[in-house]
């Protein structure tokens, strides 16, 4: 089964895809927030267009394990993808914060135009944590 991550931000969302037996994860795109229910729509297309079988949310939280503010939005996107397509959640703590360490220089500034496909990698990474968990 093929899977999809998803590391969901208020203007950008990344999107990552497992290979078809579910071991491996990477990076795809990413995609611009445009609402709620549209970007639902956009990711359900994305969804038939690569067989995808389940989603795998990023779950964002603080240190404390509180919800952050954007959970709202993650919980209501969920509700709109489950209609269609299993989904589940996937600790998101740290999964940028990672995917950023690649593209940044000795002094610790991102370099400019590197980080385009920041938050796909960030859904890879959830995605690669989710698949390891399950083995």
């Amino acid at each position: 089964m093929r899977y999809m991550g998803i590391d969901y931000g208020t203007k950008r969302i990344g999107i990552a895809l497992s290979d078809e037996g579910g071991m491996m994860a990477f990076p795809d795109r990413v995609i611009l927030n445009i609402g709620i229910g549209a970007s639902a729509k956009e990711i359900l297309s994305m969804c038939k267009e690569k067989k995808v079988g389940m989603v795998v949310l990023g779950e964002s939280r603080n240190f404390k394990g509180e919800e952050n503010i954007v959970m709202g939005d993650i919980k209501k996107i969920k509700e709109i993808l489950e209609k269609e397509i299993l989904v589940v959640y996937q600790n998101e703590m740290f999964s940028s914060a990672e995917a950023a360490r690649p593209y940044r220089t000795h002094k610790g500034i991102r370099e400019r135009g590197e980080n385009k496909m920041l938050d796909a990698s960030a859904a890879a990474i959830i995605l690669e944590s989710y698949l390891a968990s399950s083995c």
